[in-house]
């Protein structure tokens, strides 16, 4: 799990110019959106919808809105194998880990779960020479 204090993400409340400089940033595919604190998850933004979110006069909020995905949470109690066949079942990627009361604890990605299951692994065969 990438703990809370580690993720990046995108703050709904933040002026346009510094929630477009957050995406251009960004080195993840999916970013969690919230308003006012992490806790307050409303979406997750593919990166590859970023072209319709972001016209010729700035960024479109309405757009934006559209484009999230609805976010999938699970409790940090669920078992590994049990996650993988959510996932599965599901066709998600990316999941919001939260506590009995309901605060995030940080993000489960289906990469971080293969690595644990498998080992490490890449796709840059440039990082082996």
């Amino acid at each position: 799990m990438i703990p809370r204090n580690e993720v990046y993400g995108i703050d709904l409340d933040e002026n346009d110019d510094n929630i477009l400089s957050s995406f251009q940033t960004s080195a993840h595919t999916r970013l969690p959106e919230w308003r006012e604190d992490i806790n307050n998850i409303v979406g997750l933004l593919h990166m590859r919808n970023m072209s319709r979110v972001n016209d010729s006069q700035g960024l479109d909020r309405n757009a934006l809105e559209r484009e999230m995905e609805k976010p999938y949470f699970i409790p940090e109690s669920t078992p590994l194998h049990t996650q993988l066949l959510n996932f599965q079942q599901k066709k998600n990627r990316l999941a919001v880990g939260v506590d009995e009361y309901g605060e995030v604890m940080g993000l489960v990605a289906l990469e971080y779960i293969l690595e644990e299951v498998v080992g490490e692994f890449t796709s840059n065969s440039s990082e082996e020479r």
